[in-house]
């Protein structure tokens, strides 16, 4: 049991040494719990509202949390202190932090494609477009070298980072998430 929520958990992730659980609520708390005893560890303070995302970098030691507060943010997994803050002006509904940690996927709920954003300096890095509906998830591949998106269109879309398309898949109705296994050799969607 995880203590400390006084209102529904949104979005939920494990820290890849399994340790820690990151979790956000409808409300806007974001925190670090204790895996194995649920105890609170550090807090996440600065979302307004329901949060989305909430997940762990590659190597756990980023994370980022987005929300209908129309921002995505990029932290420091060990004090909980903002690295990157990109406004989008939209609820974002997924995001997602490259492996090197050098990057940051986004799409807000209007959004028909990703949007590359550098974390150094909050840049633009590109859009890798495609979609013919509005995009639902983004994840990185293990490899940091491309980029899965889904959508509303059914379609799953492996791209390199520059947006040549590498693979599509089509599912026949709207996705909501995909993932990759932590090796990267396998993908899976939902809808």
């Amino acid at each position: 049991t995880i203590k400390g929520f006084g209102d529904p958990v949104i979005a939920v992730d494990v820290d890849p040494k399994s340790q820690r659980l990151l979790a956000a609520t409808l409300s806007g708390h974001v925190g670090f719990h204790g895996l194995w005893n649920g105890d609170p560890l550090l807090q996440l303070a600065g979302h307004r509202g329901r949060v989305n995302v909430a997940s762990f970098a590659a190597d756990g030691e980023l994370v980022v949390t987005a929300g209908n507060d129309g921002r995505a943010v990029v932290w420091n997994a060990r004090d909980a202190r903002p690295v990157a803050e990109i406004a989008l002006g939209a609820p974002v509904i997924s995001a997602a932090v490259a492996p090197s940690g050098q990057l940051l996927a986004t799409v807000t709920a209007e959004d028909t494609a990703v949007r590359l954003w550098t974390v150094a300096n909050q840049q633009s890095a590109g859009t890798i477009a495609g979609h013919e509906k509005s995009v639902r998830w983004v994840a990185f591949h293990p490899d940091g070298k491309s980029i899965l998106s889904v959508g509303d269109d059914g379609v799953a879309r492996l791209c390199d980072l520059d947006g040549t398309v590498r693979q599509t898949y089509r599912a026949g109705e709207r996705l909501h998430r995909g993932i990759f296994t932590r090796g990267g050799d396998v993908l899976m969607t939902c809808g």
